[in-house]
């Protein structure tokens, strides 16, 4: 996303049995998930879990942050910056 890099996992499924979607027979799903890449690096440099990572004040209400898109047989679903994921329905 833009110029942030991301660590995470990309999944490539096939289906068991074919399903039909939007009148579309669907074989497999792709999907990929990532955390923001120096939202990793702050974790690791911190010795404990004491205090919150990060308090109420210094970010919006989660749904104020999370957003969702989706496009013919995909969806993306962002929480700020520190988390995406996509998934892609595949003929």
């Amino acid at each position: 996303m833009a110029e942030e890099q991301y660590r995470g996992r990309e999944v490539i499924n096939d289906l068991p049995v074919v399903v039909n979607v939007k009148d579309q027979e669907i074989r497999s799903v792709h999907v990929r998930y990532g955390v923001r890449e120096a939202l990793r690096g702050d974790l690791a440099e911190r010795p404990s879990f004491d205090e919150p990572f990060q308090t109420k004040a210094d970010s919006p209400a989660l749904p104020e942050r999370m957003q969702i898109a989706a496009e013919g047989l995909s969806a993306r679903l962002t929480i700020g910056a520190t988390f995406v994921a996509e998934i892609d329905l595949k003929q």
